[in-house]
């Protein structure tokens, strides 16, 4: 295959060689548009190279349009990127690719669809871990920050709470400080990933960095999720102590334009209120959350509302409305 795909650059003219070699830093397939957008070459001259590339069997093209290297192709086209001395440049553009398109994603995981939003994220997977690892050797700190911060919620439903862990690990070993409003965030969601392994010192370290990177940035949005957090983790353990934390959360998320998370922080203090056995008040909260959550069109909203929905109408003895709340 590594002999065919010389043979076939060999062919290629010298526009269309550099669009070859610069193509080698996708990980996975791409789109034509997305082509353009890293080769960084004018887009009549990167949209007739892809032509040839097709038909020269250098890319594979799928039914839907997108297109792929076999990995040989690929290593071979890598390495003549290496001796272009444009790895740096164009790895640089495919980052900057891999933040727009991982942040479009973003809204996805809160909406109506969020196993939609999974599946596009998981197919950025790969040319993210890419992209982290030229964040990572170019010291672009901030960059790796928001990528913990955007597939976060991927890391979560796949299992990936440890790599993505790693990534923030990465981030911090070369985060000069320059970037706060990138970290925070960042921080904020690696603290949630912490939270789901259970080390009550690693949650709390988490937190104590993510609320002053959030306080040093003046970030008031990264402040309120970091208060929600802290007091969500505190009301497994001292629920009355949580409620005035969380008060405070809820009211930060709100006033900063995070309705999403003021509504999680309302599914916190139902919780709490659930512990010192107070159904009827969580119940209050639980309203609260519902109605942010049909606002919203938030599926993962509303199934964290009905999952604590049906723990107070148990505790309230309405055995036919928990019923229903599980069906």
């Amino acid at each position: 295959v590594k002999a065919l795909g010389r043979a076939g650059a060999h062919l290629l003219t010298d526009d269309e060689r550099v669009t070859f070699r610069r193509l080698a830093v996708f990980s996975g397939p791409f789109d034509p548009t997305d082509a353009v957008e890293v080769d960084g070459g004018h887009a009549h001259v990167v949209t007739a190279a892809l032509d040839r590339l097709v038909e020269g069997s250098l890319l594979a093209a799928s039914s839907d349009g997108r297109l792929l290297f076999l990995e040989t192709v690929r290593a071979f086209a890598e390495d003549r990127l290496d001796e272009s001395g444009e790895t740096s440049s164009v790895r640089d553009r495919h980052l900057v690719w891999v933040l727009a398109r991982a942040e479009a994603i973003v809204p996805g995981f809160d909406g109506p669809e969020p196993a939609s939003a999974a599946t596009t994220a998981r197919r950025l997977l790969n040319d993210a871990r890419a992209a982290i690892h030229h964040a990572e050797q170019t010291s672009q700190a901030a960059a790796i920050w928001q990528l913990v911060g955007y597939l976060a919620p991927l890391c979560f439903y796949d299992g990936l709470i440890d790599e993505a862990l790693g990534w923030a690990a990465r981030a911090a070993a070369v985060d000069d400080g320059t970037h706060p409003d990138a970290t925070a965030p960042g921080l904020v969601a690696a603290a949630l990933l912490a939270t789901s392994r259970g080390d009550h010192d690693e949650i709390v370290d988490a937190l104590e960095r993510a609320t002053e990177a959030a306080q040093l940035a003046g970030n008031r949005r990264s402040q309120g999720r970091a208060i929600l957090l802290g007091a969500a983790h505190e009301a497994w353990h001292q629920p009355a102590d949580a409620l005035p934390a969380l008060a405070r959360g809820i009211d930060l998320c709100a006033s900063s334009g995070d309705p999403t998370w003021a509504a999680w922080g309302s599914c916190g203090a139902a919780l709490a209120h659930t512990f010192l056995g107070r159904p009827s008040d969580a119940l209050s909260h639980l309203d609260e959350a519902d109605a942010a959550a049909s606002a919203l069109r938030s599926r993962r909203l509303a199934l964290d509302a009905d999952a604590r929905r049906c723990i107070c109408e148990y505790q309230l003895g309405r055995w036919g409305d928990a019923r229903r709340t599980i069906g």
